[in-house]
């Protein structure tokens, strides 16, 4: 039995409506309906054999209904909804996993798909086994219609018009072949044009003419010329149309025409000379594209004033495109009032932040922008006396710098785009509202057929209330859709951090309708546990249909199956929230939470609003009044170390006469010279502070009580770039019992309490008076407590350690005998005597002892050195930062040492070290023998490793002599038998070292390396940061020094130097 296909495509021609009609057939004995497989060409002769493929991607599934997701015709609850709320806001690939409109995602779109379509039960229909091709399986498909019209177009057979012609059962003659081939001499051309276009490939004939406004080596210029580089685009002092004195230079032709659509194949017009072309009238002349800064690097801006009119149009090979800017060029097109813009085909603006399209602006008349398509990528402002149309598609760019900028003069007055096709909607909409906009004012901001997408933010430059926001709504409006933008009261999320309780609240008066809603938190810090979640189907405050999406870390919601619900009261979700989730430092106070309704099906974004002080991070507790002092606290439950932070106002909030800082507390934090009022920097110079959890530090009354719009941030011990900190505007309340006022109720406040016993009263003791039982009775109680709500619920006092296990029964023991005299005691409370312990109890408790020791000291060792090793690493920090110091100050680095006998690097970087008294005090002029003993018996702790033992004391006086140590060759071996100098474990690395010749070879290829010298002792550096050509963060220049000799290291004296790392000269390895 023959089958067919045929396949029809948008491609035809006038006098032969059967191009484009691709028809396959295949009769009963088997001949296909191309003549056995074999093509002719134009002329009609017939070519060799060839198969024809032709692919097609057909779906075997059935035809779902709308709403249905198993596929059993029936809309339902137990499974479709079902599958909705089991993967809400997760990425599927399928219906049957709730993705109804195909877009991998569930969310509040599929739900109303649901919604829409739950009516009942469904009459069975029957099942379509040849469904419509997804988007990329119709793709396919129409490339290989093109590909087989292509190779094959002539045996497409001919349509009559009006008559529905029968397939074709035999092969066409060769006579029939010949007839088509006079009327389809251009369909190949046709058709590559077609797959060009399809993949995006842009050809511009040989014999298009591209004009440069002023561009490079531009002659004959007007006589009437503007300084460059700008100039009037239409401007030609010969008259327009003849050549020379205008501003537009074709280099190839060395022609000065306006550039003309209608010439040859077309003129095109780039401005990229980094210029302003002016249109301020109706030439009559338009280029057939216009290119605005498309070129890397270039950049170019054209605007239309008013009465001024430019067009681009298609024309031979042009394509009447108007591109603005490109990723790496940056282009500006501006339509003032009065002003008539237009793009016969695209309109394109690159994807560059700095790229503009502005439409409209101040002054009388309409500005007017119109193109085929468009596609947005960077800024687009429109006002409101702006007419910007668009004939066909849509679209803003996805890739982060679209924002669509539309002004607002009034309630539904407004700038807004209108597209004959779908708009695609990504990046931000911003709204420039220029007047005080009341409740309930909306404004359209685009018009289509329909929308795709959703912009990722909407703002705008207004200050809102905290419980209002702009809500977006698609209204239908004479055949098209509007998008417009909303000021509505939205619900407001109260999220308390130290209880980790939610709470839906409405703030406001109007009504607020939902009939779903749900909170996310990418870093999941949402409570997964069924028991913590107290939701409204539960609870039943708003109606008893709703159903609960699946409950995870990083979701949690709910959809309600009938009616909007009209919220009422205050209704508690339970305790969802975990502040303390995830990683210190990451994802703090990311909740996001949104609500819908379905009577417009608008998805509404609710704000959410923190209270208490608990976070994963470092929070900056500040009175709000500006009159109390500001805590620097560690609520997470991690242990950090710090070793700066800033705190930064753009109001300039701050009050640098009340701030203390941490360095008043006697540290080693010193402040930066320009602090102010928009900024307080702080920093550590030689090491870091340690914050428990629950630490706090008082920073003093910084905050002046304006402006709440502090920024705080922090670097942790070792990292480059700062941490963000939370800021909370709650006056402190110090826990009772906090005798210290640091915060916690701790151990160190039962040691005040010992030590003021008698006192007339102690700091946070509500009011007990003279210090006595009560306070240990109020400390004992609210022992572990901080300040806020949930961490003010007191812990155990602690157990006695281990060691006061065993030392606490003996003592007890001790406690109960009476001692009678020699050799006699008695038990309390008996009276048989007893000699004393024997030797087993002894050795049992010596053995314990051993044992806990043992287990003890590896972990007090470990402790220790880890301690050690982070001094050590700030020390090469410190050292670093001052070797970059002296570079910034001589810009140049360091010496190894400056002669045989002189300082070394060490010495001339200790004014970068604070050892300014030092520094003063030396000659560097002399040998370090022949300085002060200020200089050679001062010893400096930063350039001690505190891993290493050193013996005491050390200085350059009484400091031991080298080991005489010889070579391979019997040399002595840098400098042995001389006096030391003053010891230090760190070193430059200035030498590539090598064996050879029985001894050690150097290479001088290091950062910090001998200098030239210049007379009267001085010197000249060799390197400086810019000739590391390896980049400085693959490069060593300091590091601690592995001894291989019995002597340690001189840090000044450039004659006692293990390793040439110091500088000695013909001794240095």
């Amino acid at each position: 039995m023959g089958y067919a296909i045929e396949l029809s495509t948008r491609f035809s021609s006038p006098s032969d409506p059967s191009i484009g009609l691709l028809t396959f057939t295949n009769d009963s004995e088997g001949n296909d309906g191309y003549a056995n497989g074999r093509y002719y060409t134009e002329s009609g002769a017939s070519n060799s054999a060839r198969d024809v493929g032709l692919s097609f991607l057909v779906s075997t599934q059935p035809t779902f209904l709308p709403g249905d997701t198993n596929g059993d015709n029936i809309v339902d609850i137990e499974t479709d909804l079902q599958a909705i709320a089991a993967n809400f806001r997760q990425t599927v690939v399928d219906i049957a996993s709730g993705d109804l409109n195909g877009d991998t995602m569930v969310d509040f779109d599929d739900f109303q798909i649901w919604k829409d379509n739950y009516t009942g039960p469904v009459p069975a229909g029957a099942l379509a086994f040849l469904t419509v091709p997804e988007p990329t399986a119709a793709a396919v498909a129409a490339f290989g219609v093109i590909g087989c019209a292509a190779r094959r177009l002539d045996t497409t057979p001919k349509r009559q018009s009006g008559v529905s012609q029968p397939m074709i059962e035999r092969p066409m003659t060769s006579v029939e072949r010949r007839l088509k081939m006079t009327q389809r001499a251009k369909a190949p051309a046709l058709l590559a044009a077609c797959i060009a276009a399809a993949l995006g490939v842009t050809h511009q004939a040989a014999a298009q003419t591209n004009y440069q406004f002023r561009g490079d080596g531009i002659q004959n210029l007007p006589t009437t010329a503007e300084p460059a580089p700008n100039g009037d685009w239409n401007l030609d002092t010969n008259g327009a149309g003849t050549d020379g004195e205008s501003y537009w230079w074709s280099s190839g032709l060395q022609l000065n025409f306006i550039p003309d659509h209608a010439i040859g194949d077309g003129e095109n017009a780039y401005i990229e000379n980094g210029g302003l072309a002016y249109v301020t009238s109706d030439g009559g002349i338009y280029p057939g594209r216009i290119v605005i800064g498309e070129a890397s690097g270039t950049s170019g801006a054209v605007e239309v004033r008013s009465g001024g009119v430019m067009r681009a149009l298609v024309g031979g090979a042009v394509n009447g495109n108007i591109t603005v800017g490109s990723a790496s060029g940056t282009g500006t097109l501006t339509v003032l009032p009065g002003g008539t813009m237009s793009a016969e085909s695209s309109l394109v603006s690159g994807n560059n932040a700095a790229n503009s399209i502005v439409v409209g602006g101040a002054g009388a008349g309409t500005a007017s922008l119109t193109a085929g398509s468009a596609q947005l990528n960077a800024v687009t402002h429109v006002y409101s006396n702006a007419d910007f149309a668009v004939g066909g598609a849509l679209a803003f760019g996805s890739q982060g710098n679209s924002n669509y900028i539309v002004q607002a003069t009034g309630n539904n007055a407004s700038g807004k785009i209108t597209a004959g096709g779908t708009a695609n909607l990504n990046g931000s909409l911003t709204l420039d509202i220029g007047y005080t906009p009341a409740l309930g004012d909306s404004w359209t901001v685009l018009q289509a057929d329909s929308f795709n997408g959703s912009f990722s933010s909407i703002n705008s430059n207004l200050s809102l209330a905290y419980n209002q926001n702009l809500v977006a709504t698609k209204v239908a409006s004479g055949g098209q859709m509007d998008y417009k933008i909303g000021l509505e009261e939205v619900l407001v999320l109260e999220v308390n951090r130290d209880t980790g309780v939610a709470t839906l609240t409405h703030p406001g008066s109007s009504t607020v309708q939902l009939d779903g809603y749900f909170i996310g938190s990418e870093g999941g810090l949402l409570n997964a546990s069924p028991s913590a979640w107290t939701s409204l189907s539960e609870g039943g405050q708003l109606g008893a249909d709703w159903i609960e999406t699946d409950q995870r870390a990083d979701n949690i919601g709910e959809l309600k199956i009938g009616a909007d619900a009209t919220f009422g009261a205050d209704v508690s979700l339970g305790a969802i929230y975990n502040p303390l989730a995830g990683e210190f430092g990451a994802n703090v106070d990311d909740l996001q939470f949104t609500f819908r309704r379905s009577s417009d099906g608008a998805q509404i974004p609710g704000v959410v609003q923190y209270t208490g002080s608990k976070a994963n991070t470092l929070v900056l507790q500040v009175d709000p009044s500006g009159s109390g002092d500001t805590l620097l606290r560690n609520t997470s439950a991690t242990t950090v170390e710090i070793d700066g932070y800033e705190i930064l106002s753009a109001a300039g909030s701050l009050d640098t006469a009340g701030w203390t800082g941490i360095d008043g507390a006697g540290t080693d934090w010193v402040e930066a010279i320009n602090n102010s009022a928009n900024q307080l920097v702080e920093f550590n110079t030689t090491g870091f502070t340690t914050l428990a959890p629950g630490a706090t530090l008082n920073l003093g009354d910084l905050f002046d009580g304006s402006a709440q719009d502090l920024d705080f941030n922090f670097l942790l011990m070792g990292e480059e770039e700062a941490t963000a900190g939370v800021v909370v505007y709650e006056a402190y309340v110090p826990p009772a019992g906090d005798f210290n006022n640091d915060g916690i109720v701790n151990a160190a406040d039962y040691t005040v309490y010992r030590d003021n016993l008698g006192a007339a009263g102690l700091p946070n003791d509500n009011g007990l008076g003279t210090v006595g039982e009560a306070h240990y009775e109020l400390w004992r109680d609210n022992y572990g407590a901080t300040s806020g709500a949930a961490s003010s619920v007191a812990s155990a006092v602690p157990e006695p350690s281990s060691v006061a296990m065993v030392v606490v029964p003996l003592a007890t023991v001790g406690a109960s005998v009476e001692y009678y005299g020699e050799g006699k005691m008695q038990v309390e409370g008996r009276s048989q005597r007893r000699n004393a312990f024997t030797l087993v109890e002894l050795l049992v408790v010596i053995a314990i002892i051993g044992i806990l020791v043992a287990l003890l000291l590896p972990a007090v060792q470990a402790a220790r050195e880890a301690a050690r090793r982070s001094q050590c690493l700030n020390n090469c920090r410190q050292i670093g930062l001052a070797i970059h110091m002296y570079h910034d100050s001589t810009k140049e680095l360091p010496p190894s040492r400056m002669w045989d006998g002189g300082f070394t690097w060490a010495g001339v970087v200790l004014p970068y070290m604070e050892e300014a008294a030092i520094s003063n005090a030396a000659d560097f002029t002399r040998n370090f023998r022949d300085q002060p003993d200020l200089v050679k018996e001062t010893v400096v702790p930063t350039f001690l490793c505190p891993s290493r033992i050193h013996e005491q004391p050390l200085n350059y006086l009484k400091s031991e002599v080298i080991p005489y140590i010889q070579t391979p060759t019997g040399g002595a071996v840098n400098g042995a038998g001389s006096t030391r100098g003053i010891q230090g474990d760190y070193a430059c690395v200035s030498s590539t070292f090598r064996s050879g010749n029985g001894g050690f070879d150097h290479v001088f290829d290091g950062a910090i390396i001998l200098p030239k010298s210049l007379p009267g002792n001085r010197f000249k550096s060799r390197t400086k940061l810019s000739k590391i050509i390896d980049g400085t963060s693959k490069t060593l220049m300091v590091g601690e020094n592995s001894y291989w000799l019995a002597a340690r290291v001189s840090i000044y004296d450039g004659l006692d130097n293990p390793g040439a790392i110091l500088g000695l000269g013909a001794l240095s390895r």
